[in-house]
């Protein structure tokens, strides 16, 4: 079995995948048994309980708060640092830790140009 082990970086960094991890906070883990599956993660979390969750993690880091009209029922949540901050360490732990607590095994990292 391949093991990945990831050596905590800075506090900062660590802030942003517990942000990630906490959005969908009581999300049951899925099982998954290591074959092809064509299937999306799927999110048994209502509306309300992720947009609690949000405001919770809004409140931690001192943010404006959301409101219920900013929350669509398509998420489009994202992660957004300077340059040279650890991006990539960040993106790859939060793919860890997201398939660690809830089973996801599919994400997408989409990296503007330009």
């Amino acid at each position: 079995m391949l093991r990945l082990k990831f050596d905590p970086k800075l506090d900062f960094q660590i802030d942003s995948i517990n942000s990630v991890v906490d959005l969908f906070k009581g999300q049951p883990k899925k099982p998954f048994d290591y074959t092809f599956q064509i299937f999306p993660n799927l999110l048994d979390l209502p509306n309300e309980r992720i947009f609690e969750n949000l405001q919770d993690i809004q409140k931690k880091n001192g943010l404006p708060l959301s409101t219920t009209d900013d929350l669509k029922e398509t998420y489009n949540f994202t992660v957004e640092m300077e340059t040279g901050t650890g991006k990539t360490y960040v993106y790859l732990r939060t793919i860890l830790e997201l398939n660690q607590k809830y089973g996801w095994t599919k994400f997408i990292i989409v990296v503007p140009s330009g």
